[in-house]
């Protein structure tokens, strides 16, 4: 009986702390936002661009933490199992395309390299996103023609611990980082 009592003791303790498991996420493409609906861009001359976007490198230093729910004294991460440079880079070739560049792994004019550094969702008041890479965009022969850093955030209201807005948070940032990207006139005016 004693036991008993103590173990719940440690439960009430542990959820009146607000303890709470880490919650496990698939990662899935559901931004709130289409991609036409980031605004326009002008990439009528990159358009003419063979571009090749070659796999993502993952420089964080925790892959499988993907985002952080810290309200009510709560803290509870999101991990995820999935392969998050991979998925990455399917999205990173998938956003350029529908931004109407033409990505092609077939005789690249340009190859874009780019390095992920956060991929992140802090949920507090309101979920907040980051996706920040470094992209180096080079030729062929290993020339580099653009080095810098793009980024893309996401605040949005929601219900908490509620998946669909991690998603729509996460895929929204990261929507707006490609754009960020195409907005560049350093960037632009490289090739």
């Amino acid at each position: 009986m004693k036991y008993l009592y103590l173990v719940i003791c440690i439960l009430f303790v542990s959820v009146s702390s607000g303890f709470c498991s880490d919650k496990e996420l698939p990662l899935k493409w559901q931004p709130a936002n289409n991609v036409r609906e980031s605004g326009y861009v002008d990439v009528k001359n990159l358009g003419k661009i063979k571009i090749w976007v070659d796999p993502v490198i993952d420089s964080r230093r925790e892959k499988n933490e993907i985002g952080r729910n810290t309200e009510k004294k709560t803290d509870r991460l999101y991990l995820t199992n999935d392969n998050v440079a991979q998925w990455a880079t399917e999205r990173f070739r998938y956003v350029l395309k529908e931004f109407g560049l033409n990505v092609t792994s077939d005789k690249p004019d340009v190859i874009i390299s780019a390095e992920l550094v956060k991929f992140y969702v802090i949920e507090e008041n309101l979920y907040r996103g980051n996706v920040t890479f470094k992209v180096k965009a080079i030729k062929p022969d290993n020339t580099v023609l653009w080095e810098g850093i793009t980024s893309g955030e996401c605040n949005r209201w929601g219900r908490s611990f509620e998946e669909d807005n991690f998603y729509e948070c996460i895929g929204n940032s990261f929507i707006e980082a490609i754009y960020n990207l195409l907005k560049d006139d350093s960037f632009i005016k490289s090739f």
